[in-house]
């Protein structure tokens, strides 16, 4: 039972001052250090978030020029869809005007009766 009531040095014992053990110049000497690891640490953050914003600008300049880039890109693909689309006009209208000259053609082909006469002159040569 002794043994619980004999006080041991504890950490917390060992390590208490008295204000008075402190000296003057350690308790400067530990608010310089404070200072000056706020003010690194100011430095560092104010660095960091310089950083961030300067590459923030410059993603956004470079998404700005691509965007436009992309408008002119749209309206040069309009441009020449327009125009394929015009050509496609005028072939079709060619093909619908070959179509009508064939269809001429064989009408005036069979009413000349050419292949009759063809096939008669070129089975049955005249001497």
């Amino acid at each position: 039972m002794s043994r619980f009531l004999t006080p041991t040095p504890s950490h917390s014992n060992r390590s208490f001052k008295s204000i008075k053990s402190y000296n003057t110049d350690d308790i400067w000497m530990a608010r310089e250090e404070c200072h000056h690891q706020a003010d690194v640490a100011i430095d560092d953050w104010t660095a960091c978030l310089k950083s961030i914003q300067s590459n923030s600008h410059e993603h956004t300049m470079k998404i700005a020029k691509q965007f436009t880039q992309v408008d002119g890109h749209a309206k040069h693909t309009l441009q020449a869809l327009e125009k394929t689309s015009k050509t496609l006009d005028l072939l079709l209208n060619q093909k619908v005007a070959m179509l009508s000259t064939v269809s001429t053609l064989t009408e005036i082909q069979s009413n000349l009766g050419v292949e009759k006469l063809a096939k008669s002159h070129w089975l049955n040569p005249s001497p």
